[in-house]
């Protein structure tokens, strides 16, 4: 019997990499860009820290557009990742931007719209909800902030996924019929293994949140 700690997401289609994720069911450590491009022909992922400059010198600078060096008065916001995956009907953990200089009040914009049940605080930047529709693939959206000493935008891919939420540390076998997109165990929880069995017998590509905590697992799933 091996005890495992486990928290987050795993990407599951038939079966699809792991990615672990914190409380709130967005937060990833690697892209599943490529992942899903195979089910979706999406995999291009930038991997940074969801950053952008703009020159508010009027020379052209900054990183976050062409041209040439930064300017010594640069207005940044980011997120601390570009990339999320989250639950269809699951609240996310609201994703805040932080601003590497005071800038004082700030608004913020969002094209194209966030997917469906997502929505952008104006005055904060945060974005938060819980997705209602199925997005795969990735959906860009560009976060544009304006201050009183300029502009800065962020790209944040998004990516709403079908799946399930374990509920039970123990390992407890599928119970029912796979592939009626219901994950259910022997002990009427859902566990790791039930999820992944369920997960496995869908098509396309599938969310299993894990909360934090010690997972027994008595043998290969």
């Amino acid at each position: 019997m091996q005890q495992t700690p486990l928290s987050g997401v795993l990407l599951v289609s038939v079966i699809l990499g792991g990615c672990p994720a914190r409380s709130g069911f967005n937060d990833v450590t690697h892209d599943p860009g490529d992942q899903l491009s195979s089910q979706t022909g999406d995999g291009d992922s930038s991997g940074g820290d969801g950053s952008g400059d703009i020159d508010t010198a009027g020379d052209g600078g900054g990183d976050g557009v062409p041209g040439g060096g930064d300017s010594a008065q640069t207005f940044r916001f980011q997120y601390d990742r570009t990339w999320i995956v989250l639950l269809r009907n699951a609240a996310m953990l609201p994703l805040t931007p932080e601003n590497t200089q005071n800038a004082g009040s700030t608004s913020y914009q969002v094209a194209p719209p966030l997917p469906a049940g997502l929505s952008l605080n104006p005055t904060t930047g945060a974005i938060s909800g819980t997705p209602s529709a199925l997005q795969a693939p990735f959906s860009t959206h560009t976060i544009t902030a304006t201050a009183s000493i300029g502009s800065s935008v962020a790209q944040l891919r998004i990516a709403v996924l079908g799946g399930f939420i374990v509920d039970t540390t123990s390992d407890v076998p599928p119970a029912g019929v796979l592939g009626d997109g219901i994950c259910s165990s022997t002990s009427s929880s859902c566990s790791i293994r039930a999820a992944v069995a369920e997960a496995a017998a869908l098509t396309g590509p599938q969310a299993i949140m894990v909360p934090s905590g010690s997972y027994l697992i008595d043998s290969v799933i």
